[in-house]
């Protein structure tokens, strides 16, 4: 087991991995400039990889605390990152349109996490924590590539090359 006092040292350092993720998230974005979100949901792939194959190898007690600790600051990193890069939906829309694409994002997000939370409590009466994981970022990997598929010729279109009737009557 592990002690409260370790736990809580555990959770202080992927919150401050979150702040420095909201931070950093403009330099994140200029580096990246259109495929950032594509970026964070990489870096949250390979974080949940990393920390469900340390599970399932059950190497010893203290390698694997200082990789779930790594694995979940980048984690919430990514997570900091995007909760500010979400603030940036009212730079495209006018204010009789914007409470409708927060409204539509914030129903997406939960129905995607009561799906997540629904469909992971089923797998913990099937496996353990770390095969379960597993299988939630298998399932994460194929919408990721999935997304980022489909979005790939519709983000960064030059301006003569959108479709401006889509935009109006949208």
């Amino acid at each position: 087991g592990v002690s409260p006092f370790v736990m809580s040292i555990i959770a202080s350092i992927c919150y401050l991995a979150s702040a420095i993720g909201s931070k950093k998230q403009l330099a994140i974005h200029n580096h990246f400039r259109n495929k950032t979100l594509s970026f964070l949901l990489i870096l949250i792939l390979v974080s949940i990889f990393i920390v469900a194959i340390t599970g399932i190898l059950h190497i010893n007690t203290t390698a694997t605390l200082v990789i779930y600790t790594i694995g979940f600051a980048c984690l919430y990193a990514a997570i900091g990152a995007y909760n500010e890069v979400k603030r940036y939906l009212a730079n495209f829309a006018g204010k009789k349109i914007l409470p409708k694409i927060y409204a539509t994002k914030s129903i997406v997000e939960n129905l995607g996490r009561v799906m997540i939370g629904t469909f992971g409590a089923y797998l913990f009466t099937l496996t353990d924590t770390a095969n379960s994981m597993m299988i939630i970022g298998i399932m994460l990997a194929i919408i990721t590539i999935s997304v980022i598929g489909y979005m790939k010729p519709r983000v960064g279109l030059k301006p003569e090359k959108k479709n401006t009737h889509k935009i109006q009557t949208t």
